[in-house]
């Protein structure tokens, strides 16, 4: 079924954190590599636009107001490129971002 990962944000989480525990989660590995395009192009070679069991649903919480923007900005160049991808995000600018 679709890969669903669960984040919250903690005080001593540093500010790459968010970005190093999606790109871990969605490569089911430890990410030595990170970057927001990291993270789209992991969304894209995981999930296949036509067949939801291979969709990635993130649940993000505690966020700040920059995460919540790098994480929209990704997603939707995931989805550009044909990604399955939707996340549920709040925090300071609470936000979502369902299906398109």
């Amino acid at each position: 079924g679709p890969l669903v990962v669960y984040f919250a944000r903690r005080p001593h989480h540093t500010e790459s954190h968010l970005l190093w525990y999606l790109c871990s989660a969605i490569a089911e590995n430890h990410a030595s590599r990170t970057s927001w395009k990291r993270f789209t192009d992991l969304c894209v070679s995981r999930t296949t636009k036509d067949d939801p069991k291979t969709s990635i649903i993130l649940i993000l919480d505690s966020l700040t107001a920059k995460d919540q923007i790098d994480v929209k900005d990704a997603i939707y160049k995931a989805r550009a490129h044909g990604a399955s991808v939707a996340a549920v995000m709040s925090g300071s600018g609470d936000a979502s971002l369902g299906s398109p």
